[in-house]
């Protein structure tokens, strides 16, 4: 019953957010000078690959920032490295109905992103929360063709990636970069 009232809370606080409009804007990629990364805390190599990529984009001049997730059965046994990082930890930082506490993420959402880019697996609350808050241009997500479809998927992010199975990280993020970088205007 509490798992249903949790969800029930979850959607009702994404419909609220779907309403407000936004003006959507697509870019090349080599436009692009403000990103947001979107995660789960997982393993070291998924934060080593998160990390490159991010370092990869700072090289070449965009401003990058990071929110991600930290689940209560996650132990991390690294450090998040990358200065502009906020981490929204569960035991700390969620409410009962596992939306994050205000102020937390203020940090990431303060910004004004050219694109940002959900790389949590869906269906992710958190990940479609942030996307729904974030200012953003274009909101990027992947979409695992082998899991059931979610409805709003489509109505929070402008461009959906999919594949027939779980993504690998690092050929995710190829992809949106291989995609955004095929743009002319």
């Amino acid at each position: 019953m509490l798992d249903f009232l949790k969800k029930h809370q979850q959607q009702h606080t994404l419909k609220q957010m779907m309403d407000f409009p936004r003006v959507k804007k697509i870019e090349n990629f080599a436009q692009v000078r403000t990103l947001g990364l979107v995660f789960t805390v997982g393993d070291e190599k998924h934060w080593n690959t998160l990390y490159h990529f991010t370092t990869e984009q700072v090289k070449q001049g965009k401003q990058v920032w990071l929110a991600g997730f930290q689940s209560a059965k996650t132990e991390i046994n690294y450090i998040f490295s990358y200065a502009q990082t906020v981490i929204c930890h569960e035991k700390e930082d969620i409410n009962f109905f596992g939306i994050p506490r205000a102020n937390i993420l203020d940090n990431f959402l303060q910004q004004h992103f050219d694109l940002v880019i959900d790389t949590t697996s869906e269906p992710n609350f958190f990940g479609q929360y942030v996307s729904l808050k974030a200012l953003a241009n274009l909101k990027v997500t992947f979409v695992d063709d082998s899991q059931p479809h979610e409805s709003n998927t489509e109505r929070i992010f402008d461009l959906l990636i999919h594949g027939p199975r779980p993504m690998e990280l690092s050929d995710y993020l190829n992809e949106v970069t291989r995609c955004l970088t095929l743009i002319k205007k």
